[in-house]
């Protein structure tokens, strides 16, 4: 969490949430836990992205991730 937050500024947020939470899905994280975690995260960022654009880029993408990876 501390490598994210210290690589993560304005421009590349969502893309160090994102591989964030990525990371999660690997390491076998639930999607409520990664959930939790990715909010957690965000609010810890200087400036941190809306639940908007956080539900309509990086939730989609944790979510096929994770169903593709044969997460129940």
């Amino acid at each position: 969490e501390r490598w994210f937050m210290a690589n993560s500024e304005d421009g590349n947020r969502n893309n160090q949430l994102l591989r964030y939470a990525l990371m999660l899905v690997d390491s076998g994280y639930n999607l409520v836990d990664i959930d939790m975690k990715l909010e957690s995260l965000n609010r810890k960022l200087e400036n941190p992205l809306s639940n908007e654009e956080i539900e309509q880029t990086i939730r989609k993408t944790v979510s096929k991730k994770y169903y593709q990876a044969g997460g129940t």
